[in-house]
C-alpha cells in the first residue's frame, strides 16, 4: 500500500482559499510537527506548506524548530488519540533503525535502508490512523512572528 501524500502544487491551490478553513494533511507531515522528527513523505516542500497553512504565514528554514515548538503541542490538541499511542510506535522505529547503527554497510546503502524502514513504518501507522488528517490552523498571533535574524539569534541563545 503507498501513502498518498498532498503535495505542494494541492497546498498552493489551497493557499489562494481563506486559510481560517480546514485542510486535510498527511500522516507524515502530522507526525513530523507532533513528534519533532523528519517523517515526510515528499520533502520539506510538504513540511514548508503545511507549517503555511497552520500558521498562516512562510517560514524560513531557521525558523521550522520554533514553528515545531509551537504547532505540536496545538496538533496534539486536535489528535489526542494520535498523540497517546505515537510514542510507542516510534519505539517500534526506532528499534528498526537501531539495528543499522552496527551495520558494516556502505552509508549509501544503510540510508537506503533507513528510508525503507521509516516508509514501512509510516505506511503502518497511515493503516492504523488513517492516511490523512482534517486540521485547522493555529488562532492569529498564536506564532510570534519574527524576522529571521531574531530566530537566528535565538537558535545560538540555546
Amino acid at each position: 500500500m503507498n501513502i498518498e501524500t498532498i503535495t505542494k502544487e494541492d497546498y498552493t491551490i489551497q493557499q489562494k482559499q481563506d486559510i481560517t478553513k480546514k485542510q486535510k494533511a498527511h500522516i507524515g507531515v502530522v507526525l513530523t510537527v507532533i513528534t519533532d522528527r523528519y517523517l515526510c513523505a515528499r520533502g520539506f516542500d510538504e513540511l514548508y506548506a503545511f507549517l503555511y497553512f497552520i500558521i498562516g504565514t512562510r517560514v524560513s528554514t531557521v525558523q521550522i524548530a520554533r514553528a515545531l515548538k509551537v504547532c505540536g503541542p496545538y496538533l496534539r490538541e486536535q489528535l489526542p488519540s494520535l498523540s497517546s499511542e505515537i510514542e510507542i510506535a516510534l519505539n517500534e522505529l526506532d528499534e528498526g533503525l537501531k539495528e543499522l547503527d552496527g551495520s558494516l554497510l556502505p552509508d549509501k546503502k544503510k540510508n537506503k535502508l533507513g528510508k525503507r524502514i521509516c516508509k514501512k513504518w509510516l505506511n503502518k501507522q497511515a493503516m492504523k490512523h488513517g492516511k490523512t488528517f482534517i486540521i485547522k490552523p493555529l488562532p492569529q498571533g498564536a506564532f510570534e512572528v519574527k524576522s529571521q535574524i531574531e530566530d537566528l539569534i535565538g537558535l545560538r541563545k540555546q
